[in-house]
């Protein structure tokens, strides 16, 4: 690997990690270690799921997430 891919794969490691807006995706919020207690902090009330990406019972639940997201 050259210089410059290793300097461009560094900065987005590093703006990754910096980042503390968390993601939106199908109307549900990707909370991560560096932006949890603030987004926590920032709503009245919050519905959080903890999952495993490899469990099955969570994928299975996803789409019923992404439907109380768009209700509430």
């Amino acid at each position: 690997m050259n210089k410059a891919a290793i300097l461009l794969l560094s900065v987005l490691i590093v703006g990754a990690l910096a980042s503390t807006t968390p993601q939106l995706e199908d109307g549900v919020y990707i909370l991560t270690d560096s932006n949890f207690k603030d987004f926590i902090a920032s709503k009245p009330f919050v519905l959080v799921e903890f999952y495993a990406p490899w469990c099955g019972h969570c994928k299975k639940l996803a789409p019923e997430y992404v439907k109380a997201a768009a209700a509430l």
